[in-house]
C-alpha cells in the first residue's frame, strides 16, 4: 500500500509544469526533474523514487544558495557603493555649506581640520557633529559671536556632551538650541529650560551659575526677555566648561568614544575614496545603468525571473512535502 500511496502522490504532481520550472532555473533542475518522473514508472521501486525526489529536493535547494550568495554578493557590492557614495555626497555638501557660510574654501577646511581635531580628541561623530557646527556658525554669522567665540561654545557642549555619555540625538539637539539662541538674539525659556534642558542635564544650573545670579533672578530675566545671546552664550559657555572638563579625559577614553573614533575611520576611507573620482565615475555609471534598467527587455527579464524563481520554490516545497508524507 505505502508503494502504491507514494506512486499516486509523485504521479499527481504537474510534469509540464515541473519540466518548465526546471529548464528556467537551470539544467540542474531539469536533470532532477527527469529523476523524478523515472522514479514514478515502476511503482515497486519505493526507494529509488524517494532517493530521486530527495536528489531533486537537493539540487533545487543548491541551486536556490547559489543564486542568494549571488544576491547577497551584490547586495554587499550595491551597499558599499551606497555608503561611500552616501558620505561622499554629505562631505561634499557639508564642505559647499561651509565655505558659503565662511566666506572662503580657505575658511571651510579650517573649519574641517577644528572639526576633524574635536572628534578624534573628544571621541565623537565626525559627520553628525559637523552638521550641527555648521547650523550654530551660519547662526553665529554676522554676530559677536562668529569666529573663536563660536568654536568655543561648540567646544563646551561638545565636551559636556563626552563626559555625560549623551547620545547623537542629545548632542545635536543641544547645539540646535544654541543656534536657535543665537539667531534670535535672546534667550527665552523655551530654549534654555526645554530643549537645552531636556538634554543637557542641569543646563538651567548652569546657566545661572554662568551669570552670576541665582536660578530666580534668572527665570525672571527670561520672562522680561533681559538676557542677550551674545553676552549669555559665552558666559555660559565657560560654565559648562568648568563644570566638566575634569571628566573629558576618562570620558574620551570611553566604549562609546572608540566606537565614534572607529566610525569615523571608517567615514574618512569612503570620504577619500569618494573625492578620488569615485564620485565622477559613480555618476556616469547611474546615468548609464539607469538607462539600462528603464529598458522594456529589462522588465521583461526581471518578469521571467520572478516566475522561475517562484515555481521552483513551488516545485521545492512539493518535493518536501512528499518525502515527510512518505
Amino acid at each position: 500500500m505505502a508503494e502504491k500511496r507514494l506512486s499516486i502522490r509523485l504521479a499527481a504532481l504537474d510534469g509540464k509544469k515541473v519540466e518548465q520550472t526546471f529548464r528556467d532555473v537551470g539544467e540542474s533542475g531539469e536533470r532532477a526533474f527527469q529523476r523524478i518522473s523515472q522514479a514514478t514508472k515502476p511503482p515497486s521501486a519505493d526507494l529509488k523514487a524517494v532517493d530521486a525526489t530527495a536528489r531533486a529536493l537537493n539540487s533545487v535547494l543548491r541551486q536556490a544558495a547559489g543564486f542568494i550568495a549571488a544576491y547577497a554578493g551584490i547586495q554587499g557590492m550595491v551597499g558599499a557603493v551606497r555608503s561611500i557614495a552616501e558620505t561622499g555626497m554629505a562631505f561634499q555638501g557639508l564642505d559647499n555649506a561651509l565655505a558659503a557660510v565662511t566666506g572662503s574654501t580657505q575658511a571651510a577646511a579650517a573649519e574641517m581640520a577644528f572639526l576633524e581635531q574635536e572628534a578624534d580628541r573628544l571621541g565623537l561623530n565626525l559627520l553628525e557633529m559637523s552638521q550641527s557646527y555648521l547650523q550654530v556658525t551660519a547662526a553665529a554669522k554676522d554676530t559677536k559671536l562668529q569666529g573663536q567665540a563660536t568654536r568655543e561654545i561648540f567646544t563646551a557642549i561638545a565636551e559636556a556632551a563626552t563626559v555625560l555619555q549623551l547620545s547623537t540625538d542629545q548632542t545635536s539637539g543641544s547645539l540646535r538650541a544654541i543656534g536657535q539662541i543665537m539667531s534670535k538674539g535672546k534667550v527665552q525659556a523655551e530654549e534654555l529650560r526645554g530643549q537645552l534642558g531636556d538634554r543637557l542635564y542641569g543646563a538651567f544650573q548652569l546657566a545661572a551659575r554662568g551669570m552670576g545670579i541665582g536660578t530666580a533672578e534668572l527665570d525672571k530675566m527670561l520672562q522680561q526677555g533681559q538676557l542677550v545671546a551674545e553676552e549669555f552664550l559665552p558666559r555660559f559657555a565657560a560654565e559648562i566648561r568648568r563644570t566638566f572638563s575634569d571628566g573629558v579625559p576618562a570620558a574620551s577614553r570611553s566604549a562609546r568614544a572608540e566606537l565614534n573614533r572607529f566610525n569615523n575611520a571608517v567615514l574618512e576611507l569612503e570620504r577619500t575614496a569618494a573625492a578620488s573620482g569615485f564620485m565622477d565615475g559613480l555618476t556616469q555609471g547611474l546615468r548609464t545603468l539607469t538607462a539600462v534598467l528603464q529598458q522594456p527587455e529589462m522588465r521583461e527579464a526581471a518578469a521571467d525571473l520572478g516566475r522561475a524563481l517562484g515555481a521552483a520554490i513551488s516545485t521545492s516545497a512539493e518535493a518536501l512535502a512528499l518525502l515527510v508524507r512518505h
